[in-house]
């Protein structure tokens, strides 16, 4: 695809982007004061995502979507190479509500931040992690049977395949939050609209959900815990390549 046709799906991108999340943080804010347990925050972001990928020409592939239960709440915790990991692992799950674990700051984006704010998923402060584990514990305790929480560990978006090395503290509330964990590997997005990438390239976002890591009974080492999901997306993303 030659460069002017980049240029021109990467302001259309753009556009799509910043008007449907107006469009959507708008309705939200409207539909806030009579939902119950975020379920409009629900279907608007899951209309929201399937919108921008199909209007942005991105195909999904979800491979073993059986895994993601339906009977019970998981913590979901996926790589990051995009901003469009979000959307695309909404649009992948329909039927399940996902709320994403995002810093605070977000929140202050005039509209669609201030939707987020409003909105069921849990932003932290990450400089106070006492707080911050509270916060999880109660959006963890708000999520319905077939829900998730969904966290990247990285904590930023990685410019190659490769993964970064995972924040500790999610891992901290990770083990806090009682949830069962879903690994996620995620490839393709960063070769659609990486973190380097400033042109739009159409493209196939792969979505692989892998085994549900349970926990055991009693107290869970987030060190543990970090290596076996580790071990889990690293491997899905290298047996992929």
């Amino acid at each position: 695809m030659n460069v002017a046709l980049r240029v021109l799906l990467t302001l259309w991108g753009f556009l799509v982007a910043v008007v449907w999340s107006l469009f959507i943080g708008v309705a939200y804010l409207v539909l806030r004061p009579v939902e119950r347990n975020g379920e409009w925050f629900d279907r608007l972001f899951s209309l929201q995502s399937r919108v921008l990928v199909r209007l942005l020409g991105i195909r999904l592939q979800v491979e073993h979507p059986e895994r993601f239960p339906r009977d019970r709440p998981v913590l979901l915790m996926a790589n990051h190479r995009s901003y469009l990991d979000i959307p695309a692992l909404v649009a992948a799950f329909p039927g399940h509500s996902l709320r994403f674990v995002a810093k605070r700051s977000l929140g202050a984006i005039p509209v669609y931040g201030w939707a987020i704010a409003a909105s069921p998923c849990v932003l932290i402060d990450r400089a106070n992690a006492r707080d911050s584990l509270r916060r999880i514990k109660r959006g963890a305790a708000a999520l319905s049977p077939g829900a998730a929480l969904a966290i990247f560990p990285e904590g930023t978006r990685a410019a190659g395949e490769s993964l970064l090395p995972f924040k500790k503290g999610a891992f901290l509330l990770a083990a806090g939050s009682g949830l069962p964990v879903l690994p996620v590997a995620l490839q393709g997005s960063g070769k659609v609209w990486g973190k380097t990438q400033r042109l739009f390239r159409p493209g196939t976002i792969r979505v692989r959900v892998l085994p549900l890591l349970e926990k055991p009974e009693g107290k869970v080492s987030p060190d543990r815990l970090l290596e076996d999901v580790q071990r889990s997306i690293t491997g899905a993303l290298e047996e992929n390549r």
